[in-house]
């Protein structure tokens, strides 16, 4: 585990940067503000790239915020697929 963080940071680019712009479907990047593994400053470049991409932050989650509060992230899919 030590040495992973060596190999994996920053986040490696495996040819996102190029294929990016090809989502088109609505896009809702769920991010949790206590995430120690991908800052925050990912889910904004992420939707700066993603035409319409909306990021939605949880205060009280890490890394996996649809596993933190469950019950808030199904309302926020299911507010975004409303729309």
């Amino acid at each position: 585990m030590g040495s992973t963080g060596k190999f994996i940071w920053p986040l490696p680019d495996k040819g996102l940067k190029k294929r990016i712009h090809r989502v088109k479907a609505p896009t809702m990047l769920v991010w949790g503000k206590e995430d120690r593994l991908v800052p925050l400053v990912y889910a904004d470049e992420f939707a700066r790239r993603i035409p319409g991409a909306r990021v939605q932050t949880l205060g009280a989650a890490g890394h996996a915020p649809h596993l933190e509060p469950p019950e808030t992230v199904g309302r926020m899919v299911r507010e975004f697929v409303g729309q």
